[in-house]
Formats: C-alpha cells, sequence, structure tokens
C-alpha cells in the first residue's frame, strides 16, 4: 500500500477528504479531552462537573451515529459553540 494512500483510505470510507476528517477527528479528541478534565475534576471534587461527561460523551455518540459528524464544528468555526447543540440531559 501507498504511502499517501494510508492517509486517503480511511477518510475516502466515510466520505471525507483527509482534511475534513483530520478537522472532525481533531473535534471528537477535543471533546474527549475536556470530558476526561471533566472526570478528573469530579473524582476529587464530586460535587463538580457531575453529569458534565457523560452529557458530552451521549452527545458525542448521537453525532457520529446519526451522520452529523462534523456539523458541531462547522457551527465552532463558524463561532456558535456546543451550547447551541441540543443535548438531552443525563439520567
Amino acid at each position: 500500500m501507498a504511502l499517501r494512500q494510508r492517509f486517503t483510505d480511511h477518510p475516502a470510507s466515510v466520505d471525507e477528504t483527509y482534511w475534513e476528517h483530520f478537522k472532525v477527528a481533531t473535534h471528537f479528541a477535543r471533546s474527549l479531552f475536556g470530558a476526561a478534565a471533566a472526570c478528573a475534576v469530579h473524582a476529587v471534587l464530586p460535587w463538580c462537573h457531575e453529569k458534565t461527561a457523560s452529557t458530552k460523551v451521549r452527545a458525542l455518540c448521537d453525532e457520529m451515529t446519526s451522520g452529523a459528524r462534523g456539523e458541531l464544528v462547522a457551527l465552532e468555526s463558524v463561532g456558535a459553540g456546543p451550547q447551541e447543540r441540543q443535548v438531552e440531559p443525563a439520567v
């Protein structure tokens, strides 16, 4: 397999260019790091971030499985943050 194919085969399999895939994957990584940080704070201070990580993980799962991959990334790039997206409360 050519080196170039290593960078393009998987993005193409999800109907994205390399750079589109990079942007979406970076969005997911950044969001997961934020959720992990909330979990770490919650471990030390149990009253803080009681539902932050679970809400973020559910939202990311919905985004990935609903075909909305990258829509949140597009909103953030024009200045709309994650608060613009409706997220069901954690149970």
